[in-house]
């Protein structure tokens, strides 16, 4: 590393994410916030197709580098980065076994790729050759007819034939195909053989993927660690615990000071881990607090287990609510209601997000819909074929399907004003782990900023957030009619929920991004030591 003493007015703060920065509205918030209070950001974010390795975004630096690869990396080097950090214990067990499998898929994937690729080529051509032997086939039938229609069809391809030159007869064609189908079939076996030959790919893939679960953190720490940096930063901020082995090795370096953003409870993520994969979370991470000045967090209950493992300092809790100042009033992208083409009778329920799986409960929520006849549920969000297809299932079967109107995602800044037209918001997250009990999802924000009652789980951060604004209802996050219970009751009462003054007024001084920027800057004030 080739780097000088810092020369911006306030500080340089790195920011470390492991994806691609701009794609995190948390991230991208933060980094606005501390930009415009006076500081130098740069984030190191995981580098992914289609996005630039350098740009600067409202003045804002971002480097992305590929954080998880091997190459130019010794063992040696790792072993001697984990061992400075006291973490070597830790990953002993997975470092050999990771860089062997490593470089023995690197000898094989040049060769295995050229034979994939030549298979899947083979593939394309008897696949086409079955076509035209059936094509064929159909045609020397439809020859042997005498129906008046046949005859007409022979003549019109004779016509065909004879202007484009085609003297070859369809038996004579059918014959040639079938030759060349035979042909590709042979090269096609001869290519899987050669394949077979090859060492399990597919089992050396599975197994080196195992053992990145546990390798990703150190290969971040390694990969950025040889990254020219030519300025030292003072704060050294990290996101989830994928980047805190990197930043503690930075700031061992360059002497920052270490923020670590937990914007989960690391051990708690879904699906649940596995016991061997969750100990080692929760030992790595109460390893690497002992080396961190400030952590921040999402909400109160996140705070208060945070508490408990890192004594330095009190926790910060930074929700995640969206910036008031990028929401656009405009026209919206999608006017759902007219979309959809529901009448003034019909009511629109609405979700923002990911649909998941069991977890955010969503089959539970269409499910409900079967007690709500005059109900569409809207659910606006990046689309998953599996995941779509799974809640399409859930609603076939409880036959609410036409009424389940999947929608694509629109950029985060329209979210509020695309939603304005609903009459109900609802998040049936389930109970299935800590971080699900103590969510404070963006969604929340979402509807609650666009003025749409909301029906919650009845889990603590949800429940208390609706009871604080009185803009909704908890209910019974596991039971479609306490679901379509509460949605009713506010449909029957759509008044009852609104904001209203008080609210709102509590809305922006406890939950608006300008009072989170604030807690924000405030905490890197005192870190640094400056007003």
């Amino acid at each position: 590393m080739n780097m000088q003493a810092n020369n911006s007015e306030l500080g340089t703060i790195f920011s470390l994410v492991a994806n691609s920065g701009t794609a995190d509205a948390r991230v991208m918030k933060q980094a606005r916030a501390l930009t415009r209070a006076g500081y130098r950001v740069r984030i190191y974010a995981r580098s992914e197709e289609g996005y630039p390795a350098q740009e600067k975004i409202d003045g804002i630096e971002i480097t992305r580098f590929d954080c998880y690869s091997f190459e130019g990396i010794s063992r040696e080097e790792l072993e001697a980065l984990l061992t400075e950090l006291d973490l070597y214990s830790l990953f002993s067990s997975h470092l050999d076994s990771a860089i062997d499998i490593n470089t023995r898929l690197q000898a094989i994937s040049p060769h295995y790729s050229k034979l994939l690729l030549e298979l899947r080529t083979v593939g394309a051509r008897v696949t086409k050759l079955k076509q035209t032997k059936a094509r064929l086939k159909a045609e020397q039938g439809t020859q042997k007819r005498s129906f008046p229609q046949a005859k007409i069809l022979r003549l019109l391809r004779r016509i065909k034939e004879r202007l484009i030159g085609k003297n070859q007869n369809s038996n004579s064609a059918y014959k040639t195909a079938t030759v060349e189908l035979s042909n590709e079939i042979k090269i096609r076996d001869q290519i899987r053989a050669s394949l077979g030959n090859f060492e399990n790919v597919q089992a050396l893939n599975k197994e080196l993927h195992n053992h990145m679960f546990y390798m990703r953190y150190a290969l971040f720490a390694a990969n950025i660690s040889r990254l020219e940096l030519d300025q030292n930063p003072d704060i050294i901020h990290s996101h989830d615990l994928y980047t805190l082995v990197g930043a503690i090795a930075l700031a061992s370096k360059t002497g920052a000071k270490v923020i670590f953003d937990a914007h989960e409870i690391e051990t708690e993520r879904t699906p649940s881990l596995a016991l061997e994969k969750k100990e080692f979370i929760d030992m790595l991470e109460r390893t690497l607090l002992t080396n961190v000045q400030q952590v921040i967090t999402c909400c109160d209950s996140s705070k208060e287990f945070y508490s408990k493992r890192f004594s330095r300092s009190i926790p910060e809790v930074v929700m995640n609510a969206p910036d008031f100042s990028d929401i656009k009033n405009d026209e919206p992208i999608i006017n759902i209601r007219a979309t959809l083409g529901l009448t003034e009778n019909e009511h629109l329920l609405i979700y923002t997000g990911g649909v998941g799986r069991e977890g955010r409960g969503m089959d539970k929520v269409v499910a409900a819909l079967s007690f709500l006849p005059d109900v569409h549920l809207a659910i606006l969000g990046p689309r998953h074929q599996l995941n779509d297809a799974w809640l399409q299932e859930a609603a076939h079967k409880e036959g609410t399907y036409e009424r389940v109107h999947l929608l694509p995602s629109v950029p985060a800044n329209l979210v509020v004003n695309t939603i304005r037209t609903a009459d109900v918001g609802v998040c049936a997250f389930q109970d299935i782990s800590l971080n699900h009990r103590y969510a404070m999802p963006n969604k929340l924000f979402e509807m609650t900023f666009a003025d749409i009652p909301i029906c919650v789980s009845n889990l603590p951060e949800m429940a208390n957030f609706v009871e604080r604004l009185g803009n909704g209802l908890t209910m019974d996050e596991t039971c479609p009619r306490s679901i379509a219970n509460s949605i009713q009751q506010i449909l029957n009462h759509p008044g009852k929920y609104k904001l209203t003054e008080h609210s709102y007024a509590v809305l922006q001084s406890e939950f608006s991004w300008n009072t989170q920027a604030k807690k924000l800057i405030n905490t890197y004030s005192n870190l640094i030591g400056v007003q």
